[in-house]
């Protein structure tokens, strides 16, 4: 897929899958819940106090007897609980911290813990790439281990198959192309293009390491003599360390025009994080590859 609308399209014609929605208390989580049911991409089901749900969505203009609700103390609590009972799908972060809706998710014994890192994974649409773009991890792990990144590419493969790429581009990202002890971004690189060599991590082409103009200009690639079957046209990057895809993100939304819709994957269902300062249009577009690898979890897990 291209582009967003690509994505939403898809989404659609699958059908409606349930969200469990966590303290949907202000208008813009009402709005892109609205938006999202009007497209037939969830059925909401929306969790915390029954009060505050009923003022955001008489807010918004939306008629809360056409939408369901769990009453809750703990709103993360509840959504999750949602997902675990099998009632709902996936998740969205209404008006709640990231980290309140992560700790309730990484708890071992009520959460969505399945043992793999979970991870954050932007998928971006650059006017200017021609194509979808995921980065992980810019937004959940600092420093992440060799081990991490692993069950990252793991999950960023899946992500990538339920947008429709059935044998993803994904590279590893460095300051430099060749590897050394001195620069440990390259050595995690080196071990986890071996594991796809292998077969160790299939469904993908996995390379690197590799600075960021061959990840994306096939041209630079080529004057450096890089044979890689990432480079020029990836699917998906995995970065270093959450500075390095921090900035790389908000470098692509300011400087390229990018729109992105930023998810949690690796659990036992997608967690959707919208952006406090995104639009309408983003948050539509997060909850429709959250429906589409909701369903590719349904498949899988």
């Amino acid at each position: 897929m291209k582009n967003f609308k690509e994505v939403i399209a898809a989404a659609a014609a699958f059908g409606p899958v349930t969200l469990a929605v966590a303290a949907p208390y202000d208008k813009n989580t009402i709005g892109a819940v609205r938006d999202a049911r009007k497209a037939a991409l969830i059925r909401p089901l929306l969790c915390g106090n029954a009060g505050l749900i009923r003022s955001a969505l008489d807010e918004a203009g939306e008629n809360p007897e056409d939408y369901e609700t769990l009453e809750g103390r703990d709103p993360a609590r509840v959504a999750i609980a949602a997902v675990r009972d099998g009632r709902a799908d996936f998740l969205m972060k209404g008006k709640l911290t990231t980290s309140a809706i992560m700790s309730a998710c990484l708890n071992k014994t009520s959460g969505l813990n399945t043992g793999r890192s979970m991870s954050a994974v932007t998928v971006c649409h650059i006017p200017a790439y021609g194509k979808l773009l995921a980065v992980s991890d810019p937004a959940l792990n600092i420093l992440p281990t060799t081990e991490q990144k692993i069950d990252f590419t793991a999950s960023m493969i899946k992500l990538l198959h339920a947008l429709g790429i059935d044998n993803p581009r994904i590279a590893l990202l460095s300051s430099s192309e060749e590897v050394s002890m001195k620069i440990p971004s390259t050595m995690d690189a080196a071990v986890i293009t071996q594991m796809n060599r292998r077969g160790q991590l299939a469904g993908a082409q996995v390379d690197g390491p590799l600075a960021l103009d061959n990840i994306v200009s096939a041209a630079a690639a080529e004057k450096k003599g890089i044979h890689s079957p990432v480079a020029g046209s990836a699917d998906g990057i995995i970065v270093p360390n959450i500075e390095c895809g921090n900035a790389l993100i908000k470098s692509l939304i300011y400087f390229a025009g990018s729109t992105n819709a930023t998810l949690v994957v690796g659990g036992m269902a997608p967690v959707v994080l919208p952006s406090r300062a995104g639009s309408l249009e983003t948050k539509l577009a997060a909850l429709a590859v959250g429906a589409l690898l909701a369903r590719r979890y349904k498949e899988v897990i």
